[in-house]
C-alpha cells in the first residue's frame, strides 16, 4: 500500500476518517470504496484528533497507525494520506479542510464518510456540508449510516469504554476480532505512557503474537498500567485480549 502526503493518477475514491480500531462500521467505509471502481484510499491522522482537542477526557487509542494501516490493507486499500493533527491544524475551519484536502489528493471522484462524521473548527463541517461543496466539482460523497449492534451505533468510543471496563469479549464483538495491544516484546515494567487504552486491572486469557510464533497464556493488568503475563520469552509485539477470567 502506498502513504504519502499526495496522491496522483487515475481517479481516487476516499474514505476520510480516523478509523481508531478500525472496527466493523468503519470496514462498511471501507467496503464502499474499495467496491466503487477507484483507487480506494484512506485519509486518515497520525494522531487521534481527540488526544489534541480534548487530552484530560480522552481514554486512549484502539489500534495504533501501523495497526489501521494493515487493517486498511487488508481490507483492499491501494493507498493513504496520513495527516499531522496539531493544535495549529486544529484551527482550521472545514473549508480550508476540505480546499486543502483536495489539493493533496487529486483526482477524486467519490469520497465515503461515516454518519458522525464532523471536520474543522468546533466541527463545523459534516458529511452533507461536504457533500454540498463538493457539488460543483461533480465528486459524489456518500454518508454511510451507522451499523449497530444491540440497537446502539458502533463505535470507537464505545469500544474505548469496553476495554477500559474489562468487557473484552463486548470490544471484540464491536471490532470483529479480539482487542489487539501492542508491546515492545520485553515486558514492560509500566505501559501507563503507552496510548492504547489498557483494559481494566484483572487476568485475561490472551493470545501473544511474536513475528515468527504464537502462543496461548494469561496476562494481568495491575494500577498505574503494570502488566505481566505467564508466557516466557521477550519475542512478543502484540497482546490479544480475548477474555477476562
Amino acid at each position: 500500500m502506498a502513504i504519502g502526503g499526495r496522491i496522483d493518477g487515475e481517479p481516487l475514491s476516499v474514505a476520510i476518517g480516523v478509523f481508531d480500531g478500525v472496527h466493523r462500521g468503519h470496514r462498511a467505509l471501507l467496503d464502499r470504496v474499495v467496491a466503487d471502481g477507484g483507487h480506494p484510499t484512506v485519509l486518515t491522522f497520525a494522531t487521534n484528533p481527540a488526544a489534541v482537542t480534548r487530552p484530560d477526557s480522552f481514554l486512549g487509542d484502539l489500534s495504533t497507525l501501523d495497526e489501521r494501516l494493515r487493517l486498511f490493507e487488508e481490507a483492499g486499500v491501494r493507498s493513504a494520506v496520513v495527516i499531522d493533527f496539531s493544535s495549529a491544524f486544529a484551527q482550521l475551519d472545514g473549508v480550508t479542510f476540505v480546499n486543502a484536502f483536495m489539493e493533496r489528493v487529486a483526482p477524486v471522484q467519490h469520497v465515503v464518510v461515516g454518519f458522525d462524521f464532523h471536520l474543522g473548527r468546533g466541527r463545523d463541517t459534516g458529511g452533507t456540508e461536504m457533500a454540498q461543496m463538493l457539488e460543483h466539482r461533480r465528486i459524489r460523497v456518500d454518508i454511510v449510516p451507522a451499523l449497530k449492534d444491540n440497537g446502539e451505533p458502533i463505535s470507537s468510543s464505545r469500544i474505548r469504554h469496553y476495554v477500559r471496563s474489562g468487557r473484552i469479549e463486548a470490544a471484540a464483538r464491536l471490532l470483529g476480532r479480539p482487542y489487539a495491544y501492542r508491546v515492545a516484546g520485553a515486558l514492560p515494567a509500566s505501559l501507563a505512557d503507552a496510548t492504547q487504552v489498557l483494559p481494566a486491572n484483572g487476568a485475561y486469557q490472551a493470545r501473544f503474537i511474536g513475528k515468527t510464533e504464537e502462543s496461548n497464556g494469561t496476562v494481568r493488568v495491575g494500577d498505574g498500567g503494570r502488566i505481566a503475563w505467564n508466557v516466557s520469552g521477550d519475542r512478543w509485539h502484540t497482546v490479544e485480549f480475548e477474555k477476562a477470567l
